[in-house]
């Protein structure tokens, strides 16, 4: 997201990937996060609403384990970034302090 202007640091977590994959990625983000794929196992409704797929999206709840960071941002895989981040990243207001 560098080039579109977006100053603040970046990272991408990741289930599986091969070695050229990670390499590629360590080139564009600032840091790799592995995480374990948290299924919902609930085949038989997401069978009814024709979306198996969905199964696995419980696995984006590891965004709330990124404390390390004081705000964050979750792009979905088919989100397409056409301008800097950064004037939304300033209004995020959401703080979980412990």
């Amino acid at each position: 997201m560098s080039y579109i202007g977006t100053k603040a640091n970046y990272a991408v977590s990741l289930r599986l990937y091969s070695v050229q994959c990670r390499d590629l990625l360590k080139s564009a983000y600032d840091e790799l996060i592995h995480v374990d794929i948290i299924d919902s196992n609930d085949p038989d409704h997401l069978e009814l609403l024709g979306r198996p797929e969905l199964g696995m999206t419980l696995t984006k709840l590891h965004c709330w384990r990124l404390t390390q960071y004081t705000k964050c941002v979750f792009l979905d895989a088919d989100t397409l970034v056409c301008n800097s981040l950064s004037p939304s990243i300033r209004f995020i207001t959401l703080t979980l302090d412990s």
